[in-house]
């Protein structure tokens, strides 16, 4: 549920759903292009920019999501480092 950690971080209710909605929508875009393989560079560099930008920005902001124990932020680690992984052996492709 997105409603605490967005009340916490200050956005107001109005804009909740649709921050939420758009944020997804930019997840499954980038997913679906990188499944499709279309411009898979572009696609990886994107991916490792908004993983960066939210963990950063969540991470400063409501820091006790590095410790949910389901994952909260912590995976993102693992998957900043796969999303290196693959923009190096992208290049050997």
């Amino acid at each position: 549920d997105y409603a605490p950690i967005l009340d916490a971080l200050g956005v107001p209710h109005a804009l909740q759903a649709e921050l939420t909605i758009c944020s997804s929508l930019l997840d499954l875009a980038l997913g679906c292009a990188l499944f499709l393989r279309w411009r898979p560079r572009l696609v990886l560099g994107f991916m490792l920019v908004s993983v960066l930008a939210y963990t950063l920005i969540l991470g400063s902001l409501a820091s006790g999501l590095w410790m949910d124990p389901i994952g909260g932020l912590i995976k993102n680690l693992a998957v900043i480092g796969l999303l290196l992984v693959s923009l190096v052996i992208e290049d050997s492709r």
